[in-house]
């Protein structure tokens, strides 16, 4: 389970939205999850995601956008089947909120002067 407070970077900014708490909810009791914003087509994205070893990984690409941009939610587990190679893959995705990077604070990222 995902602790509200140990959410990384941008992620907890957005914990206010009652909508993005119930996907972060839903999406946290699969195996593997991810937090997203992508814009420019899909060009540009900054990532955070979970595996099963329950630590935070950073992507990011371009530049960060200055408009509001979707931010989405997902969550995915694999579990193997009664049958020999079999799987049962359950997901979950949802566009839960928006989100702008002008103006953050973003404390992953150092200043420059």
């Amino acid at each position: 389970m995902v602790r509200f407070s140990e959410m990384p970077g941008w992620t907890r900014q957005l914990m206010s939205g009652r909508e993005f708490r119930k996907a972060i909810i839903r999406a946290a009791k699969m195996e593997c999850m991810e937090i997203a914003a992508r814009w420019d087509r899909g060009n540009a994205w900054n990532i955070w995601r979970r595996g099963p070893s329950k630590s935070w990984w950073h992507y990011t690409n371009g530049m960060h956008s200055q408009v509001s941009v979707p931010v989405t939610v997902s969550g995915r587990t694999l579990v193997h089947a009664p049958r020999p190679d079999e799987w049962y893959d359950t997901k979950f995705r949802k566009e839960a909120t928006y989100i702008s990077f002008w103006n953050w604070d973003d404390q992953d990222e150092e200043e420059v002067a």
